[in-house]
């Protein structure tokens, strides 16, 4: 029998040990080329994906990941690059790989060091990407994820989701998978909205169905323990439980603290006395959001009205900068998702090319501005604008399209046309 030459190495003859395959139109492969092709895709033993893992998940791997769909907040992405990294490298299981070092090999001083979690505050202004960071790095990381909105919540005894329903929601997130849910990522936003009446470090008065209670239901969850959530909830007699533990599921916060920058001035502001005392407050008055922002301490917190032992599970807290209106207009166009790139998309599938002149997205900016949503106010502005093209678009005549939106179309003042290219 001729001995057949792979085709892709072009030296590999077959063996016993090493076979070859012979495929459509007689190209050959041997044993160590499936091999090494299945490692490049990905599909190689469970070591290569390990160490596939570790490499992604680095917090440069991670910062560069956000760069793609997150403008500005440089600070932030490196911060939460490296808080989420720590989260995870303490969550493998005893033995595995650790970076470069393996937990067996670890020094006998450090191998009964306990590795407490670090669960994330994130702070800033409404619509600046708070929420959206955390949705990226689930996403890259590919884990579980859920956003709640911690309104929503009430203390034990009222009418409203208790704090339980949010490993719940992270369970059916996962697929009813419980180790993939114990592993995953909540976020709870809006949790400035419970923040304790009059703040300040007093107690509340009245009856707190959606303030310090929450808080102090979801110390509990945050930190590890075992919660027991009902499989079926539409079955009545269901008695069927699903037991979580929530050692290793990463909780963001993120709350707009209205405010927070003058509980910030007063502080820096306070203790000044002698002949600098005028001057200091005066430098500290004029300091602009960004700059008071980056002195957030955990003591402003308390007294903006979240309880100490809250905070206290907070390890890393993260302040996230107004944004400017440059990043407001790269937001538009720059990301992977953008709002322009959706809608280009979009009428693409209408063979349509959609194209923003710079004077429109400044046009497009400056309402957002003045909406005082952040990044959110340009959605609403741009789905103004692209209400009536997007009406017409499917009753176009055939062939390839160009429609432009420029600075009258934008204001209002005009009707973007949707034109027939030449030659089309």
């Amino acid at each position: 029998m001729t001995q057949r030459i792979c085709s892709f190495c072009n030296q590999r003859r077959e063996t016993e040990v090493e076979p070859i395959v012979t495929g459509p139109f007689k190209v050959n492969i041997c044993l160590q080329c499936v091999l090494r092709y299945m490692a490049d895709f990905g599909l190689g033993d469970q070591a290569d994906s390990k160490e596939k893992q570790q490499a992604r998940l680095i917090p440069k791997a991670i910062k560069t990941y956000l760069d793609q769909h997150i403008i500005e907040q440089e600070t932030a992405k490196k911060t939460l690059s490296v808080a989420v990294y720590n989260h995870y490298k303490r969550v493998m299981k005893d033995g595995e790989a650790v970076g470069s070092v393996s937990v067996d090999e670890l020094p006998k001083a450090l191998e009964d060091v306990r590795l407490t979690k670090g669960n994330i505050l994130m702070v800033g202004p409404t619509g600046v990407g708070k929420t959206a960071i955390a949705e990226q790095i689930a996403e890259f990381l590919d884990v579980p994820f859920i956003v709640k909105d911690a309104t929503t919540l009430t203390s034990a005894g009222y009418v409203g989701e208790d704090v339980e329903s949010i490993i719940r929601s992270l369970w059916e997130a996962a697929d009813r998978d419980v180790e993939k849910t114990e592993r995953g990522i909540v976020v709870i936003d809006e949790v400035d909205k419970i923040a304790r009446r009059g703040g300040g470090g007093g107690s509340s008065q009245g009856r707190d169905v959606g303030g310090e209670g929450v808080q102090q239901g979801l110390l509990k969850l945050i930190e590890s323990t075992q919660v027991n959530i009902q499989a079926d909830m539409g079955q009545v007699m269901s008695n069927k439980l699903v037991q979580i533990d929530t050692s290793n599921i990463l909780f963001i916060f993120c709350g707009a603290f209205v405010g927070i920058e003058q509980l910030i001035q007063q502080r820096m502001s306070s203790g000044s006395i002698g002949f600098g005392a005028n001057k200091s407050q005066n430098k500290s008055k004029d300091k602009e959001y960004n700059d008071l922002i980056k002195e957030l301490s955990t003591q402003d917190l308390i007294k903006f009205g979240l309880i100490p032992e809250f905070i206290g599970r907070l390890a890393v807290v993260v302040p996230l900068e107004s944004l400017s209106k440059d990043a407001l207009k790269e937001i538009l166009w720059k990301p992977k998702s953008s709002l322009i790139r959706q809608y280009q998309r979009l009428l693409n599938l209408n063979n349509i090319e959609l194209e923003f002149t710079d004077d429109a997205m400044d046009v497009i900016v400056e309402d957002a501005i003045k909406r005082k949503a952040g990044a959110r106010g340009l959605r609403s502005v741009i789905e103004k604008i692209m209400l009536d093209i997007m009406y017409v678009a499917p009753d176009t005549e055939e062939g390839h399209k160009r429609c432009v939106v420029n600075a009258e179309v934008a204001k209002g003042q005009a009707k973007a046309d949707i034109e027939l290219l030449e030659g089309a």
